[in-house]
């Protein structure tokens, strides 16, 4: 009988094909596990073994060792693939029904969105953030409302005719100031 070696190297694939099918059906069945359609499966072995065939060299491994370790990558990659692929789920779908008129849907046990009691926490912190604002010096009111719209440290201090380095510290020193203020609850 031809080996598996011999029939490549001769060039005769048809019959390598045929004869390493039962190989690739054993190697479908191990991965039974995995959220793959058995056609799925077999589909990868096919796949499998054009790329085996490219690139199978007889001096240097046996061919169904080559082939078994490119066919279980190939439904590795398929199976990331299918893992990665999200799931669109509606808010209208059924969580549990218990008869007809009892269905738990999604959107039941989502929380809402808005929460009014963190809304209404916030808005009194915003507007005493906004008071302890209000009590600085018009110059460090300016730095304060430059750098929260964005400007750079080097436009804040070309507008206001100061180093770069020194708006940085004047920066940290005015976020600390609100913070300590705040905290005494002035």
């Amino acid at each position: 009988m031809v080996s598996n070696e011999e029939l490549f190297m001769t060039g005769d694939i048809d019959t390598l094909y045929k004869r390493n099918k039962r190989l690739m059906f054993y190697i479908a069945n191990k991965f039974f596990n995995f959220n793959l359609e058995y056609e799925e499966l077999i589909g990868c072995g096919d796949i499998a073994f054009a790329k085996a065939a490219k690139i199978f060299d007889p001096n240097k491994s046996k061919w169904a060792t080559f082939f078994s370790k490119v066919m279980v990558n190939e439904i590795l990659i398929l199976n990331r693939k299918i893992l990665k692929q999200v799931e669109t789920i509606s808010l209208e779908t059924a969580i549990c029904e218990e008869h007809d008129q009892d269905m738990l849907i999604l959107q039941d046990v989502i929380p809402s969105i808005s929460n009014t009691m963190d809304e209404a926490i916030n808005l009194i912190v915003n507007e005493e953030i906004f008071m302890l604002i209000s009590k600085l010096s018009p110059v460090k009111r300016e730095i304060l409302r430059l750098h929260l719209i964005g400007t750079k440290q080097k436009d804040i201090g070309v507008a206001l005719n100061l180093s770069q380095s020194y708006v940085g510290r004047l920066i940290k020193k005015i976020c600390e100031e609100i913070k300590i203020s705040y905290e005494k609850g002035a």
